[in-house]
């Protein structure tokens, strides 16, 4: 009798046990749920506009799905050299164009952002990045390209050798279709340069 009376008494305490669990595990429960926990997936390099009314947020070109190359006139029988090395410091990407034109003939280098598709940017009014270059008077034309390739370009030169944050509107690149943005394009050409240079370009975005 007494046995059974012992069987009982562990049994009660088993089931005290998991009712105790059960509260513990009902009271978490209603903490998180009653709390915003979420991990932030936005990219260092992503910031937000505090001029815009719609807070829009810049878009890195990271952010879009593509690839990120450098190309050369050599490629195509004409001169020209480019090589690119793509770092990621101070939470911003950064790449430095090394190239080499020729003197005796025509040719060209540069790199590309090739988006995969189409890219809507018509909510954005500028393109902004940091450059630096080897010397004064240096110069890089920028282009933007639309999926059915047109394309246009604005030229920029260096003042210096220290890095230079550029803003360029959009609405410059006459005729590319913001609606479907395929390319942004760096390029170099014997028509302006020439020789061994590098060229150092980060935190490509765009900004409403």
């Amino acid at each position: 009798m007494s046995r059974r009376r012992s069987n009982l008494s562990r049994n009660q305490m088993l089931t005290l046990i998991i009712a105790v669990v059960a509260i513990i595990a009902t009271i978490i429960v209603a903490f998180i749920s009653g709390h915003d926990w979420f991990q932030d997936s936005t990219p260092a390099s992503t910031v937000t506009s505090s001029n815009s009314s719609n807070n829009i947020t810049s878009l890195a070109m990271e952010q879009v799905p593509g690839i990120v190359v450098s190309y050369a006139g050599s490629e195509n029988n004409m001169g020209g050299t480019a090589t690119l090395r793509k770092l990621f410091r101070d939470s911003v990407h950064t790449y430095i164009l090394s190239y080499e034109l020729p003197t005796d003939k025509e040719g060209y280098a540069g790199f590309v952002f090739n988006f995969d598709h189409g890219e809507n940017v018509s909510k954005y009014r500028e393109i902004e990045f940091t450059i630096q270059f080897q010397a004064k008077d240096k110069m890089i034309d920028l282009y933007l390209k639309d999926i059915a390739a047109i394309k246009d370009s604005v030229r920029v030169t260096s003042t210096g050798i220290e890095p230079t944050e550029i803003s360029i509107k959009l609405e410059e690149f006459a005729g590319v279709n913001l609606n479907a943005l395929k390319e942004i394009i760096f390029d170099v050409n014997t028509t302006f340069e020439s020789g061994f240079q590098e060229i150092i370009v980060g935190n490509v975005r765009l900004s409403p």
